[in-house]
């Protein structure tokens, strides 16, 4: 008699979500996201953008992480990387 196969009660382990495709855009960005991602892009840390933007360093790391799941991306040179491929951020 064959054994049967044992399944692990653990849960599934979670997959980040791939990066956009260079032709791929997120679903929309706010027009507050669009300020964070350009600060972003210019190099500027969460507390830097919350004085600039006169908003808590908490709303900021909440847009960031927002940016990034529409992106889904895990780190911010991915977000970089998708943002230009995207067309969303340009080189200047």
């Amino acid at each position: 008699m064959a054994n049967p196969v044992r399944r692990s009660k653990t849960r599934p382990s979670r997959v980040a979500a791939a990066p956009l495709s260079p032709y791929q855009r997120p679903i929309g960005l706010t027009k507050r996201e669009q300020m964070i991602l350009n600060h972003v892009w210019l190099g500027a840390q969460n507390q830097d953008i919350a004085e600039e933007l006169r908003i808590s360093v908490r709303t900021v790391e909440a847009h960031r992480a927002m940016i990034m799941r529409k992106f889904g991306v895990t780190n911010v040179a991915q977000l970089l990387r998708a943002a230009l491929l995207g067309g969303v951020l340009e080189l200047r």
